[in-house]
């Protein structure tokens, strides 16, 4: 490869700026699970999800629980039944999601945690550990074609639903005077949402921070 090309691999066609960092999303359904988990368990808990890699971004979308010894210090997820859910799992190479609760301790990723994820054999993994508190520690592992590891954000992909684009759809209809081309280019981003087929950085899901989700009482 020629020096100007290897320069253009490296920047954004778009901007001119350099690439975008990975960045790691959850859908809004997967957290909760996760957070209903964590205020309902006596101590700590184990858990699993599933991830997808568009380009740059990962997502996870779906958390769960399998069959575990727990206590106040430890979780620890069956064997059997962990090779017994990939073994029926539909996808296994999307299992790169593993999730735990301090309980009301603090968070961090212990020496065996860091263990576990060294031993990863996948292209990478995310590891996240949360507690009752909605404190949290997420961090993405590359470990393929180097290895790299990185602090994440864990950004909460929010829903948008059909009828609301509907509603909003009618209310710009009935209330706004749209010029030309325009109207046609809005009326084309309202009826098609593009958050997981078109996933680019020109076309970027609606998320928040985590932390700046508050939870109420009906989840606990």
């Amino acid at each position: 490869m020629k020096e100007d090309q290897r320069k253009m691999a490296f920047l954004d066609s778009g901007s001119g700026a350099l690439f975008n960092p990975p960045r790691v999303f959850i859908t809004l359904e997967a957290v909760k699970k996760i957070q209903c988990f964590t205020r309902l368990a006596s101590g700590e808990i184990n858990g699993l999800g599933l991830v997808e890699k568009r380009g740059n971004d990962f997502i996870i979308t779906d958390a769960f629980i399998l069959k575990q010894k727990a206590s106040g210090a430890s979780a620890e997820i069956d064997p059997l039944e962990l090779n017994k859910y990939v073994a029926e799992c539909e996808d296994p190479s999307k299992l790169t999601f593993q999730w735990h609760s301090h309980g009301d301790m603090s968070v961090f990723f212990s020496p065996t945690d860091v263990k576990t994820i060294a031993g990863y054999l996948g292209d990478f993994t995310i590891s996240l550990v949360i507690n009752k508190q909605g404190e949290y520690l997420c961090r993405l592992d590359l470990f393929k074609p180097f290895y790299l590891g990185l602090k994440a954000t864990l950004l909460v992909i929010v829903p948008v639903e059909e009828g609301l684009l509907s509603h909003c759809q009618k209310e710009i209809d009935a209330k706004v005077d749209e010029a030309g081309k325009f109207s046609k280019v809005a009326r084309k981003i309202l009826k098609r949402d593009r958050r997981f087929s078109d996933w680019t950085p020109q076309k970027e899901p609606v998320a928040v921070p985590f932390e700046d989700l508050t939870f109420g009482e009906e989840e606990k």
